[in-house]
C-alpha cells in the first residue's frame, strides 16, 4: 500500500506543473526543449509572458535542481532590470513575482 500522506502534494520543479499553474494564472509559455546535459544543474527552461497586460517583454526561467535545493533563475528579456535567482518551493510566491513584474509602471522599479 503506498502512503501518499508523505508525498510532496506539488513538484514545483517539474515542467508541467509548473507551466500548468502559470497559465491557470493568465500567462502565456513558450516550453523551451534544451537538451541539457546529465551533469547539468540546469533542468528545463521556459519563456512567460502575460496573456493580458500590455508588457511587451519576455521573462525567461530556468529551474536549477540538485539533490538539496531547487531554484529558479529569472532572466528579463529586453529590460534593463538585472537577473535573480529564487529559491522557494511555493509558486504562491514565482505568481505573485510574476504579477508584480508585468503589471504597468513596473519596468522602471527595478532600475533604482
Amino acid at each position: 500500500m503506498i502512503n501518499y500522506q508523505n508525498k510532496p502534494k506539488n513538484k514545483l520543479y517539474c515542467k508541467g506543473y509548473f507551466c500548468s499553474r502559470l497559465t491557470d494564472n493568465g500567462f502565456s509559455i513558450t516550453k523551451l526543449n534544451i537538451p541539457y546535459e546529465k551533469d547539468d544543474l540546469r533542468k528545463w527552461s521556459i519563456i512567460v509572458n502575460s496573456k493580458s497586460s500590455d508588457y511587451k517583454y519576455n521573462i525567461l526561467i530556468t529551474c536549477f535542481k540538485n539533490n538539496n535545493t531547487k531554484e529558479f533563475c529569472f532572466k528579463f528579456q529586453g529590460q534593463r532590470k538585472k537577473e535573480f535567482i529564487l529559491k522557494t518551493m511555493s509558486m504562491e510566491i514565482i505568481i505573485k513575482i510574476l504579477k508584480k513584474t508585468m503589471s504597468k509602471n513596473v519596468e522602471d522599479e527595478y532600475v533604482k
